[in-house]
């Protein structure tokens, strides 16, 4: 009896032990994220992902550009995975899509909710040492010419988003084009009101954005 007895408190212990493991492991805290700087797959689409000293939303920004539009987003972490929305307008959290984004490796791979996965790897842009964003608010386009009269941009004014990755400081001309039925009404930069000019010349020496604002004419 005294043998069976001890047999049994030997089982319970080791369970005991077992379970207190398995709680353990279930609390284990996430890594905190690291994959930072830009990413590419194969066929061109870029993610970009960082955290702004002096940004004023929780979480990790985005920016994701499959094929020809873009978004941008603060996603937080998730256990070891970033998930959360992104926005083709932030401002206005227009055009929102719920993504989650995971590490495998060196890469990252991008899930679009109920939609496709792109698989990154870390792309050489990371050198590059900042970055000029261009997109349209309301419906029109914009050209950009560099100092030399070659266009980044299509000449027909095809384009409504785009991302300069530069070097060194470099000069480029805007010009906004509106859509049928909108006039044009203002650039912004960096959110904020800036010129009500059609064409603008700028030297690009820091990370900046710039927002061609389209109204709709009644």
């Amino acid at each position: 009896m005294k043998k069976i007895i001890t047999v049994l408190l030997v089982s319970l212990m080791v369970f005991a032990v077992a379970g207190c493991g398995k709680t353990q492991k279930e609390e284990e805290p996430a890594k905190e994220w690291d994959k930072t700087g830009y990413f590419e797959d194969e066929n061109g689409c870029f993610l970009y992902v960082d955290k702004f000293e002096d940004q004023t939303e929780d979480g990790w920004y985005v920016m994701f550009l499959p094929e020809e539009e873009m978004y941008g987003g603060y996603v937080p972490q998730k256990g070891n995975d970033l998930k959360g929305e992104v926005y083709t307008d932030l401002e206005t959290k227009a055009g929102a899509t719920a993504i989650t984004i995971s590490e495998d490796g060196e890469n990252l791979v991008l899930t679009v909710d109920g939609g496709k996965t792109y698989k990154f790897a870390p792309s050489d842009i990371a050198e590059r040492t900042f970055t000029i964003t261009i997109n349209t608010e309301g419906y029109g386009y914009f050209n950009c010419l560099t100092d030399s009269d070659n266009f980044e941009t299509d000449e027909d004014f095809s384009t409504s988003s785009m991302i300069l990755n530069l070097q060194e400081p470099a000069t480029y001309t805007l010009t906004a084009q509106a859509g049928e039925g909108y006039v044009f009404t203002e650039w912004k930069k960096n959110g904020e009101d800036y010129s009500a000019e059609l064409e603008i010349t700028e030297e690009f020496t820091e990370d900046a954005e710039y927002i061609a604002v389209f109204e709709f004419v009644e």
